[in-house]
């Protein structure tokens, strides 16, 4: 993302109320899940050709599930803080 758009960004979601904030980062979250979960574990699971095509079902299933759930527990979260100049919540994952 260029600086440009970053700080167009900021700007407008440090003129949003806390909770209309709240519903950016649930919407990013959301959308962010489903495009991680399908592009990634796709890519991943595609690139192993040396596994059996149940492997890589098994595989595919359980990266998406890895994926939805690091989303949740806070992916947006820092992008948005990111996004609007904020410090994020002080754990690294």
């Amino acid at each position: 993302m260029s600086g440009e758009v970053r700080d167009r960004l900021a700007d407008r979601l440090a003129q949003l109320t806390p909770e209309q904030r709240a519903m950016v980062r649930r919407v990013m979250q959301e959308r962010i899940a489903d495009e991680m979960r399908e592009r990634l574990a796709d890519k991943i699971a595609d690139g192993l050709s040396q596994l059996s095509p149940e492997q890589r079902d098994a595989l595919r299933t359980a990266l998406r599930q890895r994926i939805a759930a690091q989303v949740r527990d806070g992916l947006s979260d820092r992008l948005a803080n990111q996004l609007s100049g904020g410090q994020g919540d002080g754990q690294e994952r």
